[in-house]
């Protein structure tokens, strides 16, 4: 289950430091490794379905690329981060998720709601910050293999030990889905065919101070193909069949060292990710290397008996070429590569200010430039917290600031997928979040149960939200943000029990509002819409029993999603809304006292996959369009493409 019984567990996000949860004022949500044990479970893609309020949103049917989504919100204004590094942008964020395995895992740490003051572009919705495996604290040995009925099957393995002073983590994870399932016959592979190898070394060591430094580095090579079954590697770029074909390969360095002074925290992080693709959608070529890096400096020093000041400097930088015209210099009678470059400069402030043990007060303001853009993002914020005497009461209540720099290679698939130009609007601003947040948390304990409630009140504007046109005349796809803004706004209640008898149960309920407007250019009147893919209502639940003389426990979880609109075209006989579903899991997993478990189960008991996610699949490169103009599409996807299957699996632990 979650952690929400370790009231003093630590978190990291939102400080850079370890804090007691309870101690912090903004509201940070925990998920331990135990609780995503609980259900089949390859990466983090998967496990953030298992998350109220979260979604692995599924962009195509073919290729199976995914973003992670906070409260409706799409994926690019999710950050993701390994231990406090940023690993998302750009073409990471489609294809990078699903290379992060949950052997690596400790806990995952999520502040919903704008929170760039700290974390700068991309947090607009919130925060996911993947805490990996302490090498000083993880197994000896850890390994954990599983096959589907879907022919799936993976091995991880991870490894700590001990080299003189440094002590060191060693993750290999491999995945392989390698037959043509076809259950809608469509005459397209339900889910791509995939081969997958993620590797992970993290080294911690402490100074003379017993400071802890920590540095990884990550690598991921994936191959993907979906298409029609008839597909073979052969006929890759031409129009005999269609198929979604891309390998990448991912290195991700990054550090965090703790300079030795003995009453001050200054620490110095940076980090380093390089991600290349060569893929080809249809008969379209998509080379492309995207690179990021970033180096930061924080200081962390008590200021007086009640203040915990923080000042930090930042520089960061995204590179980004394709084979495309996106890349492309034209003018002037130029006939040039010219890649994308952006340099984002910034400084931030924050003080934490303990009042007393009922009163804390966190103040925190951001100053980022942007130079593709030559825009200065402001992102201030305010939080309160309240903790009654007895502790069984919290109240936090918040203001923050998110924005995002506009990343045309990710606002719309499209766009990079088409071979069209692209230009940006001249008057292209930031895009800008303002949220607030009302949190109430209650704890209950007696002689039959312990409780968590927590309730959460959560409002978010956003301001020059980027909208692609295509221009079919230019042949170009245009970006501009003058006239589109977006409102979010809902309550989230989550509810955690452990009974005296061994029985767990949690549940999480999303009611949500999400809508854009927009008004086009010489009109009066706002039009208003739902985002693709945004439910009004999500629910997850949980429950777990312990036969603990046999060593046996069931878990039986889920999900609930209202309709959602989707991406449909004018005269699309498929319905503009999804319907109802519940995705339902049930895992049963016997332990033994030498570190051996073995676990099985059913993963979508009542077989929920939509009908009809590609339009005229017959014809997938538009040959023979008729009258109602109807065009080849892949992108219906209101749920995996999964249907009922069977897992089992066989798991090590040494300690």
């Amino acid at each position: 289950m979650s952690d929400t019984f370790k009231l003093k567990e630590t978190v990291i996000t939102g400080t850079y430091k370890e804090l007691r949860r309870e101690n912090f004022a903004i509201p940070v949500e925990i998920y331990t490794a135990d609780y995503f044990q609980t259900n089949n479970v390859y990466n983090l893609q998967d496990a953030i379905r298992m998350i109220s309020g979260m979604q692995a949103n599924i962009d195509g049917a073919i290729d199976g690329a995914a973003d992670i989504e906070i409260n409706g919100m799409e994926g690019t204004y999710a950050l993701v981060m390994i231990d406090g590094a940023p690993i998302t942008g750009g073409t990471g964020n489609l294809y990078g998720l699903m290379g992060i395995p949950m052997s690596i895992v400790d806990r995952i740490e999520i502040i919903k709601g704008p929170a760039s003051t700290i974390y700068g572009t991309e947090a607009v919705a919130g925060v996911l910050n993947v805490i990996t495996i302490s090498p000083e604290r993880g197994a000896k040995v850890a390994v954990d293999a599983r096959l589907s009925s879907y022919l799936e099957n993976s091995i991880d393995f991870a490894a700590c030990f001990k080299e003189g002073k440094a002590n060191g983590l060693f993750s290999a994870s491999v995945y392989n889905m390698n037959h043509r399932w076809d259950f809608n016959n469509d005459n397209f592979t339900d889910i791509p065919l995939q081969n997958r190898i993620a590797l992970f070394n993290k080294w911690t060591f402490r100074n003379k101070f017993q400071k802890v430094s920590s540095v990884f580095g990550r690598y991921l090579w994936e191959q993907r193909t979906g298409g029609e079954l008839q597909y073979r590697r052969n006929m890759r770029g031409t129009d005999e069949r269609y198929a979604e074909t891309i390998t990448t390969n991912r290195l991700e360095l990054m550090g965090n060292f703790a300079l030795p002074i003995r009453k001050t925290d200054l620490n110095l992080m940076f980090g380093f990710s390089n991600h290349s693709g060569n893929a080809f959608y249809g008969q379209t070529k998509f080379n492309h290397t995207e690179r990021n890096g970033y180096v930061q400096m924080v200081y962390d020093n008590k200021v007086g008996k009640i203040s915990d000041l923080m000042l930090g400097v930042v520089y960061r930088f995204n590179y980004y070429d394709d084979n495309l015209l996106t890349t492309f210099d034209t003018t002037a009678g130029r006939n040039r590569n010219k890649p994308l470059v952006n340099h984002f400069p910034a400084i931030f402030l924050q003080d934490m200010i303990h009042v007393n043990d009922n009163h804390e007060i966190l103040a925190g303001a951001r100053l980022e430039y942007n130079s593709y853009f030559t825009n200065v993002a402001f992102a201030p914020r305010f939080d309160y917290k309240y903790m009654s005497t007895n502790k069984l009461n919290e109240i936090r209540f918040g203001i923050g600031t998110g924005f995002r720099t506009p990343n045309v290679f990710i606002d719309d698939k499209y766009a990079f997928t088409s071979g069209r130009s692209i230009e940006l609007s001249e008057n292209l601003k930031l895009e800008t979040a303002y949220g607030t947040h009302l949190d109430y948390v209650r704890k209950v304990k007696n002689e039959r149960f312990q409780a968590m409630i927590q309730s959460r009140l959560f409002y978010t504007f956003i301001m020059n939200m980027v909208e692609p046109e295509i221009d079919f005349e230019k042949n170009v796809v245009e970006y501009e943000n003058e006239n589109a803004y977006g409102m979010n706004f809902g309550l989230n209640v989550m509810a955690d029990f452990k009974f005296k008898i061994p029985l767990t149960f949690y549940t999480g309920i999303n009611i949500l509002g999400n809508f854009i407007f927009e008004k086009e250019e010489d009109e009066d009147e706002w039009e208003w819409e739902r985002p693709i893919n945004s439910p009004y209502l999500n629910a997850v639940f949980g429950v777990q029993y312990t036969f603990a003389k046999v060593g046996v426990t069931i878990d039986w979880n889920g999900l609930l999603n209202s309709p959602m609109r989707m991406n449909v075209q004018e005269n699309d006989p498929r319905s503009e809304y999804s319907p109802w579903y519940t995705i339902q899991n049930i895992q049963c997993t016997k332990r033994f006292k030498n570190g051996i478990e073995i676990y099985g189960g059913i993963n979508n008991l009542f077989n929920v996959r939509p009908p009809q996610p590609i339009m005229r699949p017959n014809d997938p490169f538009n040959r023979n369009v008729g009258a109602d103009g109807l065009v080849f599409d892949a992108t219906y996807n209101y749920a995996p493409n999964q249907g009922v299957r069977g897992f089992f699996g066989i798991r090590y632990v040494l300690r």
